[in-house]
């Protein structure tokens, strides 16, 4: 017969369940609009066309002939000659150049932490690392399947920063943004939220949700995250899920949502 204090002792020894550590875990699922599908293909088309007649030019069937070339089977393809920009042009498109260049405003400034060993390509966004908790956390995906639910043709805007700068700006010190797809880092440069490379992987995710020691821990990412594993860990810690029924959550709603969120600062 085992004693009542081994049972007692072997009870100290087993390992504790790990529990998700936010107190209050919010996941949006976004789904495509048909305008931003529209945008992406319109875009996609003139590349593809853009492509197509450069590639007819540099042809080496194209027999050169006159101010163009001909091609056995597309005919007479005649070469486009750009004229010199003049005096005026040249000198708008230096002020243009110039005026692109990257100023930081102050609500982008405090967010930048360019310490030598906490790069984030060239945004000096930090890595996540043992910095103090925030009250609120937002994760934005930016894996490539983003681009089909939150797609703008200026790739320094979108939904995304769009949602981060207004709650940023109600909630301020109270909120931290992150953007994630195989690792996670601390925004820096704004623009970085409306990035759409690589994929993610949701077994990290999983585990960083589990160890966000955020109060409040907000995930944006796309309708194909919704699998049966995240579901279920969803709702075994009593997460609110938006955009993964019936009704679509688009990235015009997401911009909507930021008043509602902040209002939980307050």
């Amino acid at each position: 017969m085992i004693s009542l204090r081994k049972i007692i002792c072997l009870m100290c020894l087993a390992p504790a369940v790990s529990m998700a550590t936010p107190k209050k875990i919010e996941m949006i699922f976004l789904s495509p609009k048909k305008v931003s599908m529209i945008l992406e293909l319109l875009d996609k088309k003139q590349s593809i066309s853009m492509s197509s007649h450069l590639a007819q030019n540099d042809d080496p069937h194209c027999v050169p002939m006159g101010d163009g070339c001909f091609h056995p089977q597309l005919g007479y393809i005649e070469k486009k000659v750009e004229a010199p920009p003049s005096a005026e042009a040249a000198k708008e498109a230096a002020e243009d150049k110039k005026a692109e260049l990257k100023t930081f405003n102050a609500l982008e400034t405090s967010l930048v932490n360019c310490d030598k060993n906490n790069y984030f390509d060239i945004f000096c966004g930090k890595e996540k690392g043992d910095a103090p908790p925030a009250e609120i956390e937002i994760w934005f995906d930016i894996s490539s399947s983003l681009k089909s639910v939150d797609y703008n043709r200026e790739p320094d805007r979108c939904a995304r920063r769009s949602f981060m700068e207004a709650v940023i700006k109600g909630c301020k010190s109270k909120v931290r943004a992150s953007v994630y797809n195989t690792s996670i880092k601390e925004v820096g440069d704004f623009s970085s939220v409306c990035m759409s490379y690589g994929t993610n992987d949701q077994k990290r995710l999983l585990s960083w949700m589990k160890d966000s020691k955020a109060k409040h821990l907000l995930i944006v990412t796309d309708i194909d995250e919704m699998s049966v594993e995240m579901r279920e860990f969803l709702g075994s810690n009593g997460a609110k899920m938006t955009g993964d029924g019936v009704k679509a959550f688009t990235s015009d709603d997401l911009v909507d949502y930021a008043k509602d969120f902040t209002k939980m600062c307050h």
